[in-house]
């Protein structure tokens, strides 16, 4: 699994930074990965997301937020 996320965030960092016409490091050294169990979860952590660019001070058109509302 850690192979398969490395190579995934190499390509998507890749084609990120030629989007933006920029180079360097890109994704966080050490990705925080959790096993979501139940519905409350999984909107605490989409909120989680949703709330880090208010964090971070960035103003709007700064950053992409796209949220799915796709059912798995």
């Amino acid at each position: 699994m850690r192979k398969q996320c490395t190579s995934w965030m190499r390509y998507t960092a890749r084609r990120i930074n030629d989007h933006l016409g920029r180079q360097g490091h890109l994704w966080q050294s050490e990705p925080f990965d959790h096993l979501v169990r139940n519905e409350k979860q999984l909107e605490y952590l989409r909120d989680y997301i949703k709330d880090n660019p208010v964090k971070a001070n960035l103003a709007q058109g700064e950053f992409l937020y796209r949220r799915s509302d796709r059912a798995f």
